[in-house]
């Protein structure tokens, strides 16, 4: 679909970049991170469904986007900086009830999903207040 659509950007949750710091909303600089060759390599494989299935979807999309030249864009937050706030703002005793509570949120809501591995995404996020309003603002 990016293929046939040539969107402007493609939001990307997580990254990998040489250890550079992205804030978000900022282009993620694969053409000047990544090898040139293989970069190019891949981007021209890409298109190929058998090179398809055999990579992760985000992996999929963040190459098929600079293969169309469409920027690929750091669109979550940075999960340190939100964990590094939620530590300095409680002492040990309420981040230890509030682990308890996230602890059994996830438990709970893997119990009334039969079937799931994993729980669903945000059911930890509202009871940290800090991370609900990043994933809303992002």
């Amino acid at each position: 679909m990016i293929s046939s659509t040539r969107v402007g950007a493609v939001l990307m949750e997580s990254f990998v970049v040489d250890g550079q710091p992205i804030q978000p909303g900022a282009v993620v600089p694969y053409h000047k991170t990544l090898p040139s060759t293989g970069l190019q390599r891949a981007m021209e494989l890409v298109a190929e469904p058998s090179f398809q299935e055999a990579w992760t979807a985000e992996a999929v999309a963040a190459l098929t986007a600079l293969r169309v030249q469409s920027q690929v864009v750091f669109a979550d937050r940075l999960h340190t900086q939100s964990f590094d706030r939620l530590i300095e703002r409680r002492s040990l005793d309420e981040m230890r009830h509030s682990l308890i509570h996230a602890t059994e949120a996830v438990a709970s809501a893997m119990e009334s999903t039969p079937g799931w591995s994993l729980p669903p995404q945000n059911c930890v996020c509202p009871l940290f207040p800090e991370l609900w309003e990043e994933r809303h603002k992002v």
